[in-house]
């Protein structure tokens, strides 16, 4: 089985699967959410794989694609009216996905696949499961929550009109420490106590600073 079907194979059940437990537990107004989510999930990967080196998927994509369908779920629940059980779920069910970030990586270094499609990969569905944190976390905790997951986006918007932006970035370990913390950030102002805030307020400024000594490095890369 090529990557391709492979692909086409794990979307099509991780998704109903999906599908079943949206239906189950959200609103019905988190289906379309959830489709959306899944759509934008298939195609995404799909365009991706296209220069995809290895024969087989490969265990550290798959786990990357469930961890997208995860992401497509709690996004089922933005409609809902969450109350204490709910947030706590909620924030209990975020914490693992960001807790099970490494783990694709880690499938990927120990069979020997590693690529620059999962690395992207594992970086989107990243970037959605913040979005999505921060659109619930805006929800219950204030507006201003919503920019805890915009950073990437306006960063890689940013590029098309700064074009020394989109120049790749040396490894960090500052800016997979800085995730973490975005998504701790994110995790506590979802859950119902009433420090979630000021969490999510000093998430928020460590990762400005992190963006910001992205941004001055790529400047002074683009200068040298």
């Amino acid at each position: 089985m090529t990557p391709v079907a492979e692909l086409r194979f794990f979307a099509a059940a991780g998704g109903l699967l999906g599908l079943a437990i949206v239906q189950a537990m959200a609103p019905v107004s988190g289906m379309a959410l959830y489709a959306a989510a899944i759509l934008s999930l298939w195609f995404g990967a799909k365009r991706g794989i296209a220069d995809y080196p290895f024969p087989k998927l490969g265990a550290a994509n798959r786990v990357t694609y469930a961890r997208g369908i995860c992401v497509a779920i709690v996004a089922s629940f933005i409609p809902a009216e969450l109350g204490p059980t709910d947030r706590t779920a909620l924030a209990i069910g975020a914490a693992l996905l960001i807790a099970a970030d490494g783990l694709d990586g880690w499938l990927a270094r120990r069979h020997a696949n590693a690529s620059a499609f999962g690395t992207r990969f594992d970086m989107e569905v990243d970037s959605a499961l913040m979005l999505v944190l921060a659109i619930l976390a805006a929800r219950v905790g204030g507006a201003w929550l919503i920019l805890l997951g915009l950073p990437r986006y306006v960063f890689v918007l940013a590029s098309y009109v700064w074009p020394f932006l989109a120049a790749p970035l040396p490894h960090s370990e500052r800016r997979r420490i800085v995730c973490v913390v975005q998504g701790a950030g994110l995790v506590a102002a979802i859950y119902p106590w009433d420090y979630g805030g000021f969490v999510a307020l000093v998430a928020f400024m460590a990762l400005l600073g992190s963006f910001a000594i992205d941004v001055i490095w790529l400047r002074a890369a683009r200068q040298q």
